[in-house]
């Protein structure tokens, strides 16, 4: 089943000090899952390539057309790690990016991204995510407020509407450990969050 969808497009990032992942060109999909962790700041992931009218995630890929067998890679929160991950992937597969604005729209287009509008704080713009991508990378901030992530509840609600894709790589924070003074850490540490902004990434991780 096809379903055309109008391109739209924003990206999203975050403040703060960053640690980029970089995934060579050559890294085959699915995505590595869980990421690793890079010293310090925020783990941030990629994004992809797409066409005005894309296959349903139900569909099985050796079914389609040559030009739909491609892995199709959602990317929501297309920032400045979003958009590193989208120039390593694309050609090789299709990337969408969930967007809020449309102003964005032409320059994710001429990166060969397909950007789908809709707003992680209004859970019925994502409807028409459910069935699209075989992958998500989910690097959108929670709110400012609070101490839950009611943004990607809603993600992976619309996500879960149809079949689910294959794997979903959310890029968190170091903070979610708390203090290490400066050590290397893994991601068998305990969880420690110590503030607000660290505990929201840490009940999106649990979700």
């Amino acid at each position: 089943m096809l379903f055309p969808l109008p391109f739209w497009g924003e990206g999203q990032g975050e403040g703060g000090h960053d640690a980029s992942v970089v995934i060579p060109a050559s890294a085959a999909c699915p995505l590595p899952n869980p990421l690793p962790q890079v010293g310090e700041g925020e783990n941030r992931v990629l994004t992809l390539n797409a066409k005005p009218i894309l296959p349903s995630n139900q569909m099985p890929l050796g079914a389609l057309p040559a030009r739909f067998r491609r892995p199709r890679v959602l990317i929501a929160g297309c920032g400045d790690v979003g958009l590193r991950a989208a120039r390593a992937l694309t050609p090789r597969v299709h990337v969408l990016a969930l967007v809020r604005q449309a102003a964005r729209a032409p320059a994710l287009r001429a990166l060969g991204i397909a950007p789908l509008r809709g707003d992680l704080d209004h859970a019925a713009t994502l409807r028409r995510l459910a069935g699209l991508a075989t992958h998500v990378i989910h690097l959108a901030p929670p709110p400012q407020t609070g101490e839950g992530d009611a943004r990607t509840a809603a993600l992976l609600r619309a996500l879960a509407r149809r079949r689910p894709p294959r794997s979903l790589v959310y890029g968190s924070t170091s903070g979610v450990y708390g203090d290490c003074a400066g050590a290397w850490i893994g991601e068998t540490r305990s969880l420690n969050p110590q503030t607000a902004r660290a505990r929201r990434r840490a009940a999106a991780e649990a979700q």
